[in-house]
């Protein structure tokens, strides 16, 4: 039945991950009203108003969006299925952001679809896609307009808007209001920040990460969500440095634990094996966790950044195509200083077992790439062959 809420006022409401189907919004205003992640079916907006409204990943499925009126709210954060007509306000991206959760931990992933043509013999394998270490999945927006199939990214632990808390510990934690339930009527802070919550979170928050093997499993949960939800069987997965370290760990243990999901191709960029030194593996834990305690204690996300773009091969990139470079420091300057932080602390070099005997027991077609002129990697990639 159709639904008529045009009398309703919707202004400061809380509806992020709202479904709303056949409902008529028509000329009704939206003032810091949240439909993050928000689904509409069949509605129509003609001449809404959104003023400072949240509309990130929000889906319009075949409705109706002619005269709409906006102030301050970002429209090209909204996702529709292509089918409005050319008055109205169309912004279109080629990706879309799914939130999903695996072991109570929320993570982003970006989705590139593709159409296949009747010509194609057989379905197109997905990939997924891994970032290293203060990288983003939208770092791999080039290489995604490359490859002929679909494509996830996903972002890991404590990067992007992927939580770096569980829900169990926040629950346990947060026994505070944030200040939009408080009266404040001016605040229209997002749920996902923590600006929206009082001072003595940053001073009391717990520091719990998790381990590096149950990173793999949260991953590897997240891998078979995707797989039930788009009707595969088999992909192809890529990594570069700690995302290959982690790709890696993956490969094993989908090929021990799943029946029902093959890698068929492992592409490896600029990763380890692991530390087989115990006395080495303790010094990089060291090395780490200064990283890690600076962003922690700091929680000064942008200085970390300029600090770890200073090291020689990432520098590089700055020289020779300073234009990608920002490109890229844009996406990771999102990044929450304490979510990289807890990143440091799950999934650094030295947290990460060692691959070195695992190796053999891989059933899948192994692609390792390398820089010419990065001999610690090349001799990592001759040594794993």
């Amino acid at each position: 039945s159709h639904h008529d809420l045009r009398r309703y006022d919707f202004n400061g409401l809380v509806l992020c991950h709202s479904h709303f189907s056949y409902t008529d919004f028509r000329q009704v205003e939206f003032i810091g009203t949240n439909f993050n992640d928000a689904v509409f079916e069949y509605c129509d907006f003609t001449g809404a108003t959104f003023v400072y409204a949240h509309l990130e990943n929000t889906r319009f499925v075949n409705c109706t969006l002619e005269n709409i009126k906006v102030l301050g709210t970002q429209l090209e954060n909204i996702i529709t299925d292509g089918n409005l007509e050319e008055t109205t306000l169309r912004y279109e991206k080629q990706y879309s952001v799914r939130t999903l959760y695996a072991s109570g931990y929320l993570y982003e992933v970006y989705y590139w679809p593709y159409q296949s043509s009747h010509t194609e013999p057989k379905p197109i394998q997905p990939m997924v896609l891994l970032h290293g270490m203060s990288g983003h999945a939208l770092d791999y927006e080039p290489l995604v307009q490359q490859l002929a199939c679909p494509v996830y990214a996903i972002n890991l632990l404590g990067h992007g808007r992927s939580a770096y808390q569980s829900l169990r510990t926040l629950a346990q934690f947060l026994d505070f209001e944030p200040y939009y339930l408080q009266g404040e009527e001016d605040s229209f802070e997002s749920l996902d920040t923590h600006e929206s919550y009082d001072e003595s979170f940053a001073e009391d928050e717990p520091r719990n990460a998790p381990t590096y093997l149950e990173i793999v499993e949260q991953v590897k949960v997240l891998i078979e969500q995707i797989a039930l939800l788009d009707g595969f069987q088999a992909f192809n997965m890529l990594g570069y440095s700690m995302g290959g370290r982690l790709a890696l760990h993956l490969a094993h243990s989908l090929e021990k634990t799943s029946a029902k999901l093959k890698l068929k191709q492992l592409t490896l960029i600029s990763a380890g094996l692991g530390i087989e030194d115990k006395q080495e593996r303790k010094t990089r834990q060291t090395s780490d966790r200064q990283w890690s305690d600076a962003l922690w204690n700091t929680q000064d996300s942008n200085h970390f950044l300029s600090l770890w773009n200073q090291q020689a091969l990432l520098a590089r990139l700055a020289e020779q195509n300073p234009l990608e470079a920002q490109r890229v420091l844009r996406h990771r300057s999102a990044h929450q200083a304490r979510g990289l932080a807890l990143a440091f602390d799950s999934m650094g070099q030295g947290e990460m077992p060692p691959m070195h005997k695992n190796l053999a027991e891989l059933d899948c077609e192994l692609l390792w790439v390398t820089g010419a002129e990065d001999p610690k990697y090349v001799a990592v990639a001759q040594q794993a062959l």
